[in-house]
């Protein structure tokens, strides 16, 4: 960084830019507000002030270093969402700009109404060698975007209780390949009608950074619904290869009676996953 110092201002960006190379793909410098901000507000909120952070953490914690006039100090995903003030983020952007929709999650992954079947997630891990975090712990979060056939979205879900999942280091890089972790923790629910009406969803997994900007996760369901063409999701991922895996599933065709599962394919050298019906 030193010898940024005497670059002028105006190529400053452009030599940062130069150097933000992660396996071999460059990214763009991205300066974006805070989640939790309110969108129609230019100015700093309820006079808090504007905090200026940068988009990586620091401990166990998931802490980043922010500053405030000339206060610095270790800002956390909770007091984030508690600050009144504007907080900016200094990080990794994400060269495409793929414009799909991103439907906001719901709140509930299930539901004991009588008339829903409920998905659960039986058995899953992630592989030995997947990591990516450089602290203890990794965040990770399981999403579902059900769709018809038509490309509709019914629901979109960040699955409880992956929202997101801290996982210990050594539960991922071991001698065994990764532990292997059996919980029957509901995924997410759908009614007896959509089930009926043929409903499809769009599954996927990956590692969650609080304070990273958004990253696309490209469906790759045009082959087999070819109405859902524009249906993603944004994920807060450092960078854009840090993803679990992303499945497009007919509903009816891989969970037709009650008790049955779907497991990922095991050439999917990231993560095995498997997903039980269970009315």
């Amino acid at each position: 960084m030193k010898s940024l110092i005497d670059v002028p201002s105006r190529e400053l960006i452009g030599r940062l830019e130069g150097m933000m190379v992660h396996q071999n793909e460059n990214y763009i410098l991205a300066v974006y507000r805070n989640k939790f901000d309110d969108p129609t507000k230019i100015k700093p909120r309820d006079g808090g002030g504007t905090i200026t952070a940068i988009a990586e953490s620091v401990n166990d914690a998931d802490e980043v270093l922010a500053f405030i006039d000339t206060d610095t100090f270790l800002l956390s995903e909770v007091d984030a969402e508690e600050s009144s003030s504007t907080i900016v983020f200094i990080g990794d952007g994400a060269r495409e700009d793929i414009n799909f929709s991103d439907p906001t999650p719901e709140e509930n992954h299930s539901s004991s109404r009588h008339d829903e079947l409920n998905f659960e997630v039986d058995s899953w891990k992630i592989q030995s060698g997947h990591r990516y975090e450089n602290d203890h712990y990794s965040e990770i979060i399981v999403y579902a975007v059900q769709f018809l056939d038509n490309g509709t979205v019914t629901r979109s879900y960040d699955c409880l209780p992956f929202r997101p999942k801290s996982v210990y280091y050594l539960d991922i890089d071991n001698t065994g390949g990764g532990t292997v972790f059996n919980t029957n923790e509901g995924l997410w629910a759908t009614d007896q009608t959509e089930f009926n009406n043929d409903v499809n969803v769009h599954l996927g997994a990956y590692e969650y950074d609080w304070y990273s900007s958004k990253k696309n996760l490209t469906p790759t369901c045009a082959d087999d619904f070819p109405s859902f063409t524009g249906v993603g999701r944004y994920c807060r991922m450092k960078y854009s290869n840090e993803w679990y895996f992303f499945e497009c599933l007919d509903l009816p065709a891989r969970w037709p009676t009650n008790n049955t599962s779907w497991t990922l394919d095991v050439s999917n050298a990231k993560c095995d996953f498997r997903v039980l019906r269970n009315d």
